[in-house]
């Protein structure tokens, strides 16, 4: 351990040493989350208590002529004997070809739409059913275009599958995504086709929608999601869900959140992983996020979360659930060039 501790170090001045002679930018930012959980109803009351959630290290920058890089990694998360990579939720590099046209290769974020998926970790008290069993962290590569004006970007990536487990590894998805930024309504649009299992493929579309008027922020998220044999079947709208939040900033100190999803499943036959056929779960909660200092580093919340409907036993989110999160985050600048 100190091996790689002192490796880390000797790296991260080399690194620096080269940043200061070709006036490049080095950020190396570290960020922490403790809660206290609760669970009001069905869920057992074992995981009652304090835990830390996550430490997080990241580093971004640029070099060369074009280049840039990010690096995010869990410190609290174990590494298995095959993989040290477990651990790291993204890790690659970028290069600007011109002022339109970006690379990118590494460890990336599938690119799925949606603003509740767009979400770091650390930002999250609860999530859709969706999104609670989507591994949205794969190797990749993506082509990137900026339109002239700057406010619509289009992406196409081919990445591994989200599914992929030992022994069917070599499967992929194809995501195409649209950002966009128009005024008050912005967008993360994508349509998705992701193998499940080799040559199984399940067809994602998810519509992002963010609205802002003032210091008030809403996000309405829709999803569709289709096997083949589905679409053949005429059972397009019968896998999807819905998410939706609102954010209102009460002066510099405090902001409320507020949100609410409905996932379900009406098709009998395989093929969503992450919604499970005979779903129809909603999640709804809400909170409150203080601000004690003068800088957003620091931050409290407090966010009380209810389910209701029908899972599968497999599922995430169980009927008549109900849970309190209290916690703190912090976030710390050690090296900013």
């Amino acid at each position: 351990m100190r091996k790689i501790f002192a490796f880390f170090l000797l790296s991260v001045s080399g690194i620096l040493s080269v940043c200061a002679q070709e006036k490049n930018r080095f950020n190396l930012t570290g960020e922490a989350r403790v809660d206290y959980l609760h669970n009001l109803g069905s869920a057992s009351a074992s995981d009652n208590g304090f835990r830390g959630s996550m430490v997080n290290l990241k580093i971004n920058g640029t070099f060369g002529d074009g280049f840039s890089y990010a690096y995010r990694q869990r410190l609290n998360k174990a590494n298995t004997e095959s993989s040290f990579f477990n651990s790291i939720d993204y890790v690659y590099l970028n290069y600007a070809v011109n002022n339109n046209w970006t690379l990118s290769a590494g460890k990336q974020i599938v690119n799925i739409g949606g603003y509740e998926y767009d979400l770091a970790p650390i930002d999250i008290y609860t999530l859709s059913e969706f999104c609670n069993n989507i591994a949205c962290y794969q190797f990749g590569a993506s082509a990137s275009y900026l339109l002239d004006g700057g406010k619509d970007m289009f992406t196409l990536q081919l990445c591994q599958s989200p599914f992929q487990i030992e022994g069917s590894r070599d499967i992929y998805a194809l995501n195409f995504a649209w950002n966009g930024s128009h005024g008050c309504w912005n967008t993360i649009y994508s349509a998705n086709l992701i193998e499940y299992q080799p040559h199984d493929f399940i067809g994602y579309l998810a519509l992002g929608n963010q609205f802002k008027s003032g210091k008030t922020v809403f996000n309405v998220d829709f999803m569709l999601r289709s096997t083949g044999s589905q679409v053949k079947d005429g059972d397009m709208f019968k896998d999807f869900s819905i998410i939706g939040s609102i954010t209102q900033e009460i002066g510099e100190h405090v902001v409320l959140r507020v949100n609410a999803s409905h996932d379900a499943n009406k098709n009998k036959s395989a093929g969503d992983l992450c919604v499970l056929p005979g779903t129809k779960i909603t999640n709804i909660g809400g909170g409150v996020e203080v601000y004690p200092a003068r800088t957003r580093d620091v931050r409290l919340h407090a966010y009380y979360s209810y389910y209701s409907g029908d899972n599968h036993t497999e599922g995430t989110l169980q009927p008549d659930d109900m849970q309190l999160s209290v916690g703190l985050t912090w976030r710390i600048n050690f090296i900013k060039k």
